[in-house]
């Protein structure tokens, strides 16, 4: 799933080139903190809401990370071994940038999203991005990722924008344990 997350977080970054620094895959705690593990250690650093900066953005869980298994949008098999489950990660997508007008801003920011190329894999395959829902009340989205769900004091300059989507694809199970090392890449 991280090189799903990382292509979207790049076509992002492509398509609204001043948002300059980026968090993901983050989760919120019991306490409805924004978080994301820290690579170095097991523990945590806040990535939620901020105006520290100007031009940010983060992707996280909607949920509390659970994952949804379906039966596959395919009967299609490549070899009798296979076992393809469809797998379903819900997700949204927070951004920040000083001056801009919600409306273009979200629409650029879907965009980038759902024209994101995402790779087939050997394990992974028919990988699509289904809009759920965008919010493009500053407000609304300020206290919907604060702690508490209350709102605070923010540069009345900055735009916040939310835009929620479901990462979707084929997940053959069966080849993924057939590998050595599991494996999401084109060698496999």
């Amino acid at each position: 799933m991280e090189q799903f997350i990382c292509t979207i977080a790049d076509a992002i970054h492509a398509k609204i080139p001043s948002l300059t620094k980026s968090v993901f895959l983050a989760k919120i705690d019991d306490d409805g903190r924004v978080l994301v593990r820290d690579k170095n250690s097991n523990e945590y650093q806040f990535a939620g809401i901020h105006d520290q900066d100007s031009a940010w953005f983060y992707i996280r869980f909607r949920n509390d990370g659970r994952i949804e298994y379906q039966s596959p949008s395919t009967t299609k098999k490549f070899a009798s071994f296979q076992s393809f489950f469809q797998i379903r990660y819900q997700l949204r997508v927070v951004a920040c940038l000083r001056g801009a007008e919600p409306w273009m801003f979200e629409e650029h920011l879907r965009s980038a999203v759902m024209n994101a190329n995402l790779p087939s894999t050997a394990t992974f395959a028919n990988v699509s991005i289904i809009p759920v829902e965008s919010t493009i009340d500053p407000v609304s989205v300020v206290i919907a990722e604060s702690a508490g769900k209350k709102g605070r004091a923010f540069d009345k300059n900055l735009t916040f924008v939310a835009f929620d989507f479901d990462l979707v694809g084929d997940r053959d199970l069966a080849l993924e344990n057939y590998c050595e090392n599991p494996c999401d890449g084109p060698p496999c």
